[in-house]
């Protein structure tokens, strides 16, 4: 990725972008503040998608699941 395009930011405390390639890209900005046991392997701070709707309901799904797990 040499020229990447930032976005205005979809989902608060993300960093979005799209790729030169077209694909589209976000990074939570701080790391989860916990990860509840068992949730790992599905909660990633780097995401990809094929379109800007893709990749947000990815992100809030995430948040969600992190948000609604036991600590």
């Amino acid at each position: 990725m040499t020229n990447c395009k930032r976005l205005e930011q979809p989902v608060e405390g993300w960093l979005v972008f799209q790729s030169d390639s077209g694909r589209f890209w976000g990074t939570r900005l701080r790391p989860w503040p916990h990860v509840p046991a068992g949730l790992g392997a599905a909660i990633w701070r780097t995401n990809d998608a094929d379109t800007l709707d893709e990749l947000v309901e990815t992100i809030r799904k995430q948040e969600a699941l992190v948000a609604d797990a036991p600590i």
